[in-house]
């Protein structure tokens, strides 16, 4: 049986993952400190991970799905803010993510460039395809992930023009790289909460505490297409 990851950092996205997990026969802990549930999809077992908001949450969560559960895929989702190409509950497919806020450029890096280390990393092609066939309707952009929530204008066009991303979010560039170091393939998908200009702060509010159960479907028919 294949185990699959799935690292989800706020409480309000992952309430729909706990419900099915309640509802058809897993179980659900603490491990580590953070929350988790475990339930199959056809022959697959998910371990769903409840990591907290940001990066090192992430990697820490990202690396418990990995070295103690056995993770053999890791899939992250969650709500992201728009900065290019991207409207209100459009689903964002990345296609690489990238640490736009680790910065060495003081000794000649580029912006978000780890020494050794790729820029961006690339999602699994097999975990990719799959999301895509089960939402033929999702957005393939470059994901922007950092350790602030981006609500200005001029933060966002800055994303843009450096690494011309379509969206962003603090989580999933670290999942990457705990997922590149570890050698498990690993795809993310986000559903568009805001426009990441002055007003995304409330309008994510708002979507967040719907705790809608898209993303999780999407999940479920891309793990029945692997």
């Amino acid at each position: 049986m294949e185990n699959i990851g799935l690292v989800i950092a706020d409480e309000n996205e992952f309430a729909p993952v706990k419900a099915f997990a309640e509802q058809n026969g897993g179980t659900t802990g603490i491990t580590s400190g953070d929350l988790w549930a475990c339930f199959s999809i056809g022959d697959r077992q998910v371990y769903a991970l409840l990591c907290g908001i940001g990066k090192v949450n992430a990697a820490h969560g990202t690396a418990v799905l990995c070295y103690v559960n056995r993770a053999q895929a890791v899939v992250n989702f969650g709500l992201s803010g728009a900065l290019q190409g991207l409207r209100k509950n459009d689903i964002a497919l990345g296609t690489g993510f990238v640490e736009y806020d680790f910065d060495l450029t003081a000794l000649g890096y580029p912006a978000g460039h780890k020494p050794g280390q790729t820029l961006a990393y690339a999602p699994d092609v097999r975990l990719y395809d799959a999301v895509l066939a089960a939402c033929p309707q999702a957005k393939p952009c470059v994901f922007a992930c950092g350790d602030m929530f981006v609500g200005d204008s001029a933060k966002k066009a800055q994303l843009i023009e450096q690494f011309h991303a379509g969206c962003c979010d603090m989580e999933t560039a670290a999942v990457a790289a705990v997922c590149a170091k570890a050698g498990v393939p690993f795809v993310s998908f986000r559903s568009i909460s805001d426009d990441a200009d002055d007003c995304a702060a409330q309008t994510y509010t708002n979507t967040n505490a719907r705790k809608e159960d898209t993303l999780l479907q999407i999940f479920i028919k891309m793990i029945q297409n692997l």
